[in-house]
């Protein structure tokens, strides 16, 4: 079998039952993190012209943090990407204490997937 289908099989019988709590644990603390260094480069330079440049393109998808606005999926990707890391207070050199990069947060407002996502999300690809 190949490995791309069983990392698919996987996804999709996963249950949010089965999720380890050191994994919903690890998760809600990186996203509490992901939140806390986005909302506190609001006045970054970086953020500004950035949020500059989209702020009237693409069409409204998903919500910039902290901003009021939202842009096209890939646009507030891009910006919530950049506010995350503007201030470099990322936990990536702990390994035990690594923040996963939360910048495709807008994906699942696209395809209107539930909260839970998220959950999966950390605990396929990055637990």
């Amino acid at each position: 079998m190949h490995l791309t289908k069983e990392v698919a099989d996987y996804i999709a019988t996963l249950e949010y039952k089965e999720l380890p709590e050191e994994a919903i644990s690890a998760c809600k603390k990186s996203v509490l993190d992901f939140l806390g260094v986005s909302l506190v480069t609001i006045d970054e330079a970086s953020v500004k012209i950035i949020k500059q440049y989209i702020k009237n393109s693409g069409h409204e998808e998903s919500g910039v943090l902290g901003e009021g606005f939202k842009t096209n999926t890939e646009l507030a990707a891009w910006i919530n990407g950049v506010k995350a890391h503007a201030i470099d207070y990322d936990d990536y050199f702990i390994p035990e204490n690594s923040t996963p990069n939360f910048s495709s947060a807008p994906m699942p407002a696209k395809h209107k997937c539930q909260g839970t996502w998220l959950f999966y999300f950390y605990r396929v690809l990055i637990f």
